[in-house]
C-alpha cells in the first residue's frame, strides 16, 4: 500500500517569534543556525550546505518515500501545499498540528491519495531515515502507530477513523 509523506508546517510559530520552518540547519539537520537574517527572509545569504528545517523535512521524506510522495500542511507557496485557509472544512476548528492533520486527512479522503499517511513536524531536525524505517517496521493495525511516548513521528494507517475522532 502506497505512503504518502506529510509535513507540518502550518503554525505561526509565535513562541519563537520566527517563522521555524524558515530556520537554517545543516544537511544533516543536526545544528540550528539562529541568525537574525536567516529566518523568513527570501535570498538572505546562507552557509555552506544549509537548508530551511522545511527544505530538509521534505527532502527526508522524498528521499525516503519518493519524489512527488510529500506534502506539506500549511500555506508554503513553492511546495506542494494544503492549507484551509478558506475554511472550506466542516466541523468546528481544532488548533495546532491537529488542525493540519485534519486538513491533510479531509485532502486525502477526498481521492487525493490512497494508502497511509507518515506525518512528521518541521521542527524535528534530527529525525533521520532510520527512525522513520523503525516506525514503518513497528506497523500494528491500529489506526495510528507511533513510538511510546512521542507525538511525532506517526503513521496513520487509517485515515477514516482517525478523521472521524478529530
Amino acid at each position: 500500500m502506497r505512503t504518502m509523506g506529510v509535513v507540518l508546517a502550518g503554525g505561526q510559530s509565535t513562541r519563537m517569534r520566527t517563522d521555524k520552518a524558515e530556520l537554517l540547519v545543516d544537511q544533516e539537520g543536526c545544528s540550528v543556525a539562529v541568525d537574525s537574517g536567516a529566518a523568513g527572509a527570501a535570498g538572505a545569504p546562507r552557509g555552506n550546505a544549509q537548508v530551511t528545517l522545511l527544505e530538509r523535512q521534505v527532502a527526508l521524506l522524498e528521499s525516503f518515500l519518493g519524489v512527488g510522495q510529500v506534502v506539506v500542511s500549511g500555506n508554503r507557496p513553492g511546495f506542494r501545499h494544503i492549507c484551509d485557509e478558506e475554511g472550506e472544512l466542516n466541523g468546528p476548528r481544532v488548533r495546532g498540528p491537529l488542525e493540519g492533520i485534519r486538513s491533510v486527512l479531509h485532502w486525502h479522503r477526498n481521492g487525493n491519495c490512497v494508502g497511509k499517511l507518515l506525518v512528521i513536524p518541521v521542527d524535528m531536525p534530527n529525525l533521520n531515515s532510520a527512525g522513520l524505517n523503525k516506525l514503518l517496521q513497528a506497523e500494528t493495525s491500529a489506526a495510528i502507530t507511533r513510538f511510546a511516548n512521542h507525538q511525532f513521528p506517526l503513521l496513520i494507517n487509517d485515515s477514516l477513523t482517525v478523521l472521524q475522532a478529530i
